[in-house]
Formats: structure tokens, C-alpha cells, sequence
């Protein structure tokens, strides 16, 4: 498919779409700011917040960014045992000291206040850990435990058991992004996307969208320079449904891929009541999705 025709939006075809969507015909060039929208995330750099006085509270939005953070990592369920052991040893009270250490607000880790599960973990009570799939391009999963003994080790197992639910966990392990007020992973690895590329195509009603995905209260909103062409919401587990602006529903799957830059790409194939199918990629470059996409546009594929 040459770069011209992928973005091609809509053919004569899609005679039930409303004329909203139906005249919307760009060029490459238009799509410039929408890709300079996309690439714009990065990791806060806020100011050196210093360490607490002695004996003082830490607040729990609060976290400390080591330059070598202890990996807690486990790539299957032998290896939760000694993820463990290095965890016990990875609390703020025995990392507070190390030399290079520094509390970073919450807020100047995009990853923790931009996703679901960061926004989880922040609001939990001590104790409390996260994991990500490793390495999170090609391991799409996370574990989220609170309140209670052993925290690492059990987010640790719930990543883990989400691994093999998709069908990866032979190619990955899961590592433990923050532990209580401690982030154990590099602070480059907190980057979140608040806008990435998605595409979505249909030949039943003759569609080939670049778009931009958002994470919103309600769903994923999937829009173009000239506002909302639909939204996506997932739920219960991998179940998805997808309604376009103009009022069409197509119900169908999700299909995890791993993570980009923060956020969760995955391939979504729905259809409607009629059998209509539409194709859905999310989380990939705009270039991956003009070129590389291939097979994962077809059904199923």
C-alpha cells in the first residue's frame, strides 16, 4: 500500500455514514500536526524535592528516583521467591539514604498520573506495588497489589497470570515499576503518551483512518484533526465495542500487543449486527501504520 492511498479516509462506499465523515479527504501534509501531537510526551523535570527531615511523614505522592533502582523482576512463578527477597530490601526506609536519590512528586512521572493502573496505585494506601509486562513493547500486562504483606510478589503474579491469559508469558517476565514511595525502574521508563496513533479501517464501509487515541473517563476517544470519529470501550476483560460518531456500534475483541511510550497498544477486530467488520490498531507509529501494518488490518489477522 503506498503512503498516498493509506491515508486515503473514505471511499464512495460508505453510504451510511453520515456527510460529517463522509467528505473528509486530507493530504499527508495535514496529518503533520496530528503526528507532532502524538509525538509530544516525555518525563517531567520538575525540581529536586530534597528527602524529609528525619522522623517526618512522606506523603504518598511523593517517590523516590534512584539512579540505579533495584530490579525486581520475576519471568515466571520460580522466580517470585527471590523478587521477593530484593523487594524486602527496597523500601524507602533503606533506599532513602543511597547516594543520588531524590523525591520526585508524583506528578513528574507521567506514567503514574496518566495510565489506570498509575493513577491506581498512587491512590492506594501503603503498602502497595505495580508491575509491567517486560520487555513492555511485546508484553502486555500489569499487576496492581495493596494493602497488605508481600505487595511486589503479588502484583509480580497477577502480571504474570495476565501474561499467560494473552498467550506471552514463555517470551516475558514482569518487572516492578514502583514499590511503595520507591520507583524501581529508570525514571525514562515513566513516559506517557496522552495522544497515540491509531488506525482504523473497514472495507465494508470503505474507511482507512489515521487517527489520534486518547484515553478518556469514558473509553478510549479516537479523533482526527477535525474532532471525534468514535470512541472505544473495553470491558468486561477483553471484550470491546466501538461506536462512531455518527451512531454505528461493532462489538468484538481486544488484542493486547505490549506497550509504547506508556500506554497499551493493541488490534481490535469488531463487527456490526449486519457483519460489517472494522479493524482497529492502536499504539503503533504513524509510519508502522501507513507501511508495516499489514496482515494485523486484516480480519482477525
Amino acid at each position: 500500500m503506498s503512503f498516498s492511498r493509506g491515508l486515503r479516509p473514505f471511499l464512495g462506499r460508505a453510504s451510511t455514514l453520515s456527510s460529517r465523515l463522509h467528505n473528509r479527504r486530507y493530504r499527508y501534509w495535514t496529518f503533520l500536526p496530528l503526528f507532532a501531537l502524538i509525538s509530544c510526551t516525555s518525563v517531567g523535570g520538575g525540581p529536586d524535592l530534597g528527602r524529609p527531615k528525619p522522623g517526618a511523614a512522606l506523603s504518598d505522592q511523593l517517590l523516590l528516583v534512584l539512579n540505579q533502582p533495584p530490579i525486581i523482576h520475576a519471568a515466571n512463578q520460580a522466580g517470585l521467591r527471590d523478587a521477593g527477597s530484593v523487594a524486602a530490601r527496597s523500601t524507602y526506609a533503606r533506599l532513602g539514604d543511597r547516594r543520588g536519590g531524590r523525591l520526585v512528586a508524583a506528578s513528574e512521572l507521567p506514567y503514574l498520573t496518566g495510565s489506570s493502573e498509575g493513577r491506581a496505585f498512587l491512590a492506594a494506601e501503603l503498602p502497595r506495588a505495580l508491575a509491567r509486562g517486560e520487555p513492555a513493547a511485546s508484553c502486555p500486562a500489569v499487576g496492581l497489589s495493596t494493602g497488605r504483606p508481600g505487595v511486589a510478589v503479588k502484583a509480580l503474579d497477577a502480571c504474570l497470570a495476565r501474561l499467560e491469559e494473552v498467550g506471552t508469558l514463555e517470551d516475558c517476565g514482569c518487572r516492578v515499576v514502583a514499590l511503595g514511595n520507591v520507583l524501581t525502574v529508570p525514571r525514562s521508563e515513566t513516559a506517557y503518551a496522552t495522544g497515540i496513533s491509531a488506525r482504523l479501517a473497514s472495507d465494508a464501509l470503505g474507511l482507512d483512518l489515521l487517527l489520534v487515541a486518547e484515553e478518556t473517563d469514558s473509553g478510549i476517544l479516537l479523533r482526527d484533526l477535525r474532532g471525534e470519529v468514535g470512541r472505544l470501550a473495553v470491558g468486561p476483560g477483553d471484550a470491546a465495542t466501538l461506536t462512531l460518531s455518527e451512531g454505528a456500534v461493532f462489538s468484538g475483541e481486544r488484542i493486547p500487543v505490549g506497550f509504547r511510550r506508556g500506554r497499551l497498544g493493541a488490534r481490535y477486530y469488531l463487527a456490526d449486527p449486519d457483519g460489517r467488520r472494522v479493524t482497529v490498531l492502536i499504539g503503533f507509529d504513524p509510519q508502522e501504520l501507513v507501511a508495516g501494518a499489514g496482515a494485523w488490518l486484516a480480519w482477525g489477522g
